[in-house]
């Protein structure tokens, strides 16, 4: 069966982009919470809490979702690569580098 060619250069952008625009909403989501938290002297800050951590909470199942995503593209551009390596003559640390636990996916 022949492998479906990827283009290395828009599966590495998409995996930049996703880390660039992961960050502010977890942030924001946190940052709520941590203002509901200082406030636990209300009779309803739990309830409040417990509101804004389900936002936490549901950005995490996002970017759960997101790294499985992003995992499987990093895969594909690290198996082309591995093939395009085998083909072509790479130097000795080259070789060394491909041969590391993070090239053949021991993680």
């Amino acid at each position: 069966m022949k492998k479906e060619k990827i283009d290395i250069e828009k599966e590495a952008d998409i995996i930049i982009d996703f880390f660039k625009n992961l960050s502010p909403e977890v942030k924001k989501q946190l940052r709520n919470f941590r203002d509901v938290k200082d406030s636990i002297e209300r009779v309803d800050a739990l309830e409040d809490q417990i509101g804004v951590w389900d936002g936490v909470l549901q950005q995490f199942v996002f970017f759960d979702e997101d790294v499985d995503l992003i995992g499987e593209r990093v895969k594909m551009i690290s198996e082309s690569l591995l093939e395009r390596a085998k083909k072509e003559r790479v130097s000795k640390q080259t070789e060394k580098i491909l041969k590391t636990d993070r090239w053949v996916f021991d993680w």
